[in-house]
């Protein structure tokens, strides 16, 4: 959820069940301690410093601190940053006022202090409600956490992000964990919020279940359908069309067209204006087309999706191609109302201007954070989730921005995978996801979201299986994109 609909869900819970937001307080303090005394660190932890904000996010961190106090036996510092500036947390610092063991102390005076392993740094500085940089005393004081050797948890978010998802300029307190009430926040989701949250557990603190969140939710396990039956031939079974893998990256095009093969595919079709003959060797079921020119490629192209069949078939453009496709091309392609379109690598650059008043089954895009850019005509991407938003309305398109956490998106309903496999960071990683999703969407013919979301959790799964298989986790990066094909038996 984003940082007002946070607010709208703890004012709908106070409202239409009468649980008054002390108590709604309270129980969010009580599922933090819980978690955070059922770490298996904890134990070694000898101090516990707990850095206040002025808002709820500070009261959090006042009704934590009772807990710690009337519970365990640890020193509790508090360092408070202005007086509590609402009621619910003005009332827990009153409580915590009254006990001699919680010191309290200007939040800036912290980093005076010299930090061990046996020191526990709790933020309750900044949540959801964060619509404005930090200064650079706040920035300071987080980079001074992030560098010290203590233990760190944020309650809610880390301090210093905003729970919509934006970029920030400034230093965030980076969390080993995080607590978080009722649902994931876009923030822990997608980058850069994802990189500063640690291990993220989301808590049930009694938040009203009929509140109405947008069409908007993780990713559901892979509904893998069966592609071949006792009656089935390769024409059934899907034809998928591969247009790409030019000179010097014939691997690209043989690693998708390898995928949609393995998983199932009927027949798999190469064109290509490089001599690809070679990759026969290494996948004899491939139909390779060799093009002696980009203007022969299209007439080839061209010519075999126009055969009319009754099931839409799969195309999937842009891998390893370096050519420039002509706009009589990309003229004739969107309106061939019988293909699914799936584009990747530099076929995401060629679309702009030529493909958005489509007609096409279905249009898939895949761009990474720097092939997103050009596609809305911006120089950065300052929010995923609204960028991934905004390509999927703008080319009436099936979005998957690609990344650590990445989303799904038609430009109506959000999906979100939390994937944190820094080994995909790797050629060829994406150019095998085009030939899962070539693959799914035969598997789910009229349900083109579905099968792309089937898709890209299957791949994911099969990703972090290869990745876990090598035992010692330093040597972890030694994975490549093939590991994942090579796994499928």
């Amino acid at each position: 959820m984003t940082g007002q609909e946070a607010i709208a869900l703890d004012k709908f819970t106070i409202e239409q069940r009468s649980i008054h937001s002390k108590l709604l307080m309270s129980w969010a303090a009580y599922a933090c301690f819980s978690e955070l005394i059922s770490e298996k660190w904890f134990g070694k932890i000898k101090t516990i410093h707990i850095l206040l904000g002025a808002g709820n996010n500070g009261g959090d961190g006042y009704a934590l601190a009772w807990h710690l106090f009337q519970a365990t036996d640890k020193e509790v510092n508090l360092f408070e940053s202005a007086k509590s500036k609402t009621p619910d947390s003005l009332y827990f610092r009153t409580i915590c006022q009254h006990k001699s063991k919680i010191l309290k102390h200007r939040i800036f005076d912290f980093e005076e202090k010299t930090l061990t392993k046996r020191d526990l740094i709790i933020d309750a500085v900044f949540g959801t409600g964060l619509s404005r940089p930090i200064t650079n005393e706040y920035s300071s004081l987080f980079n001074f956490c992030n560098q010290s050797k203590a233990k760190r948890v944020s309650i809610d978010i880390s301090s210093g992000l905003f729970a919509n998802g934006d970029r920030v300029k400034t230093h965030v307190f980076e969390a080993n964990n995080t607590y978080t009430f009722g649902s994931y926040k876009i923030a822990h989701l997608l980058e850069p919020g994802l990189l500063h949250h640690g291990k993220v557990k989301v808590l049930p603190i009694g938040f009203d279940k009929d509140f109405k969140f947008p069409k908007r939710r993780l990713a559901k396990k892979a509904e893998v359908k069966p592609l071949r039956k006792l009656n089935s031939h390769k024409y059934i079974s899907g034809e998928c069309f591969f247009i790409g893998g030019e000179e010097s990256m014939e691997g690209a095009i043989l690693m998708a067209s390898s995928a949609f093969m393995k998983l199932g595919g009927g027949l798999s079709k190469i064109y290509s204006t490089a001599n690809l003959k070679s990759l026969l060797k290494q996948r004899p079921e491939l139909m390779i087309n060799e093009c002696s020119t980009t203007i022969d490629l299209e007439q080839k192209v061209t010519e075999a999706i126009a055969q009319k069949t009754k099931r839409p078939r799969s195309a999937v453009l842009g891998i390893g191609l370096s050519s420039k496709l002509s706009d009589n091309f990309f003229n004739w392609l969107k309106q061939e109302n019988n293909l699914n379109l799936v584009v990747d690598g530099s076929g995401l650059r060629q679309l702009k201007g030529k493909i958005e008043h489509h007609k096409l089954n279905s249009l898939i895009l895949t761009p990474h954070y720097a092939e997103a850019k050009p596609l809305i005509e911006q120089e950065s991407i300052i929010n995923v989730r609204e960028s991934a938003m905004a390509i999927a309305k703008k080319y009436r398109a099936i979005v998957y921005f690609k990344g650590p956490g990445s989303i799904l998106t038609d430009g109506d309903c959000e999906i979100y995978f939390n994937n944190r496999e820094y080994q995909l960071a790797t050629g060829g990683s994406g150019d095998l996801l085009c030939g899962f999703i070539a693959n799914f969407l035969y598997r789910h013919p009229t349900r083109p979201l579905k099968a792309v979301e089937s898709a890209i959790t299957y791949y994911l799964g099969m990703a972090k299986r290869s990745i876990n298989k090598i035992r010692h986790k330093h040597l972890r990066d030694i994975f490549v994109a093939s590991d994942i094909i090579d796994s499928v038996r």
